[in-house]
């Protein structure tokens, strides 16, 4: 009982204290401030970008993991929190907050970051991306946005916008907003979107910026990247089904799928995670 006391104890202290170190704030082009983790490590190794998932922060403990892990495996590392035009975003946003970002705006947020890793002169960057924030970074690779300094792409829990409702639904909720923008609605309205179940509100053309990531979408995003993709996928995500892991195995993607794993690779799990990671970034072309 001591043991794990102590335990959770130490979790909380980290935790805590990665809470209150957001230690850069950078002007993003769209005139927010975005906040982000920036620790320089070993100047021969790559810095790695770690992007969260949907609707959390650089809090998030997947990410937090990873941070820890590559700081101490002496990797530089950056990880932004996606402001969802929130100025200085620090928490997680509700899905039935009004949301007014699009994919576009995540991609030109990512972009902003990448160009300041660049500016630090950083020569060898690599995307690391955890559930949507994987998608997201698929979705900044395909815009041609990426500079030389670039390599890859390691994609966690890769999902796509979908994955958790069904087609039907899906098809529903699009029928709904293209009938907003065709009567030219702009008032918020309320959709499924990811994990956000009949409670995403958002204008018509907001939710529809995101509604076009499907499974093809991303398939074809990981097919035309310019850099390799390496995707790691849990075997017993409860989000997806052997479906999508075959399909990700179909194409140009490098998988590797931890059998025992959840969506979140934590418990026993997190530490196979990390080192499939490293393996690659061993591998990786830089």
């Amino acid at each position: 009982m001591l043991l794990r006391l102590l335990f959770t104890l130490a979790l909380f202290h980290f935790a805590s204290s990665a809470l209150a170190d957001n230690n850069v704030v950078h002007k993003l082009s769209s005139g927010i401030e975005a906040v982000a983790r920036y620790t320089p490590g070993e100047k021969q190794k790559p810095v790695i970008l770690i992007l969260h998932g949907f609707l959390t922060t650089n809090n998030f403990n997947t990410v937090l993991s990873l941070d820890r892990m590559l700081r101490e495996n002496g990797f530089s590392v950056l990880a932004p929190t996606i402001t969802l035009g929130i100025h200085r975003r620090d928490s997680g946003f509700a899905c039935k907050a009004i949301h007014t970002n699009t994919i576009e705006d995540d991609v030109r947020e990512i972009a902003d970051w990448v160009d300041w890793l660049v500016k630090k002169g950083h020569k060898n960057i690599i995307l690391l991306g955890h559930s949507q924030g994987s998608m997201k970074l698929l979705a900044y690779l395909s815009q041609d946005k990426a500079p030389k300094e670039v390599k890859l792409l390691i994609a966690s829990s890769l999902s796509y916008i979908d994955a958790f409702i069904g087609s039907k639904e899906k098809q529903k909720y699009i029928a709904q907003a293209q009938k907003a923008v065709q009567n030219k609605i702009t008032q918020p309205g309320t959709y499924s979107l990811a994990y956000c179940k009949n409670d995403y509100v958002a204008p018509a053309e907001v939710y529809l910026s995101w509604a076009h990531w499907d499974e093809e979408r991303v398939i074809s995003a990981i097919n035309q990247s310019q850099i390799p993709v390496y995707v790691v996928m849990g075997g017993r995500d409860r989000y997806f089904n052997s479906y999508w892991i075959n399909k990700i195995k179909k194409s140009k993607a490098n998988i590797t799928t931890i059998k025992q794993a959840s969506h979140f690779f934590d418990g026993n799990e997190e530490f196979d995670y990390h080192d499939v990671i490293l393996q690659q970034l061993e591998e990786a072309p830089y």
